[in-house]
């Protein structure tokens, strides 16, 4: 059963500690005629009890959080007439507060709803002109609260250009959907016609094999035409590395061979092909546990671009150096 508490603290003159005597009541909820103030009244005669009560019923209490009142110094317990005026003292500062926080909730509110007045007359503005994109709304409390200020008719107009712009949004987005995957498809007949003459010219039979089986014949068409094009090459795609100040003799000419062969796989002058390659030297490790590089760890060079056609992307490849004294 809930009740309301109720503590009339006060202070005499010789205590020590303000405050540290108190006169407690109970009264039982719900209200009803038989309801009666139980506690340090009960002594008291029923007229004073029932004025007491009347004037404790009058005092708003939220939540049932009771009642707390500190009526001073006094040599004697307050009497039954201090505690009624108490109370209704009690009782207009709290009809007074709550009243103030009711007009503040009001403004408050009367704030919200003007400012999204202004939101929801700003993107029906934009939506009728067409700057406005389609939004899928976000947040849906956020948007209610907006379409709240709006007249019905407003709503019926956002609803159907809203909804056309999510239709402009869905044919733009197939539209592109569409366009990718002509692109995508349009790429990979090029890397299939490519491979297919490749192959014709210089596949082996294996190879063909895999074309004639409705296979794309990948990885296998990338490795031979990798060692057709740059014998003893291989692709770049492990180890740790790290470049190398003062090659060797050994490895500047491997690097020389590298640049000489992957020159020869492009189609433009020999003079502009070179200015554009420039093969790197570098010591390699592949000790899965350990990548800390040491002068006994082989030298490779490698190059970051080789095409195994135009309708590829570049491959970082390498060729080891044998000698590395």
């Amino acid at each position: 059963m809930n009740t309301i508490k109720i503590e009339i603290r006060w202070s005499h003159p010789a205590d020590a500690v303000p405050a540290a005597r108190a006169l407690q009541y109970t009264i039982a909820l719900p209200v009803t005629d038989e309801t009666a103030l139980v506690g340090d009244g009960a002594t008291l005669p029923d007229s004073d009890r029932a004025v007491i009560l009347a004037a404790a019923l009058g005092v708003p209490v939220a939540n049932t959080r009771g009642i707390d009142l500190d009526l001073g110094v006094s040599d004697q317990p307050p009497t039954p007439d201090k505690i009624v005026e108490a109370l209704h003292v009690e009782a207009s500062k709290r009809s007074g507060d709550i009243e103030a926080e009711r007009k503040q909730k009001e403004a408050a509110k009367a704030e919200a709803a003007t400012r999204f007045r202004a939101i929801a007359l700003k993107r029906l503005a934009e939506l009728r002109t067409g700057k406005q994109s389609y939004n899928d709304r976000g947040d849906y409390r956020y948007w209610q609260r907006v379409r709240d200020q709006m007249t019905d008719e407003e709503k019926v107009e956002m609803d159907v250009l809203e909804r056309g712009l999510a239709e402009n949004k869905r044919i733009a987005e197939d539209r592109q959907a569409a366009e990718k995957e002509a692109v995508e498809k349009e790429a990979e007949a090029q890397k299939a016609a490519e491979i297919s003459d490749w192959t014709a010219s210089h596949g082996s039979e294996r190879l063909r094999m895999q074309l004639q089986q409705g296979m794309d014949g990948w990885p296998l068409y990338l490795h031979e035409r990798l060692e057709h094009e740059i014998p003893g090459a291989e692709l770049d795609n492990d180890g740790e590395n790290e470049d190398i100040a003062s090659p060797t003799v050994d490895a500047m000419a491997m690097a020389n061979k590298l640049r000489d062969l992957l020159v020869l796989c492009d189609k433009g002058s020999p003079e502009e092909v070179i200015q554009g390659i420039s093969p790197k030297l570098v010591r390699m490790s592949f000790d899965d546990e350990c990548n800390d590089i040491n002068e006994h760890d082989p030298v490779y060079a490698c190059y970051d671009g080789w095409q195994p056609g135009s309708a590829f992307k570049g491959y970082r490849v390498r060729m080891r150096v044998e000698a590395t004294t």
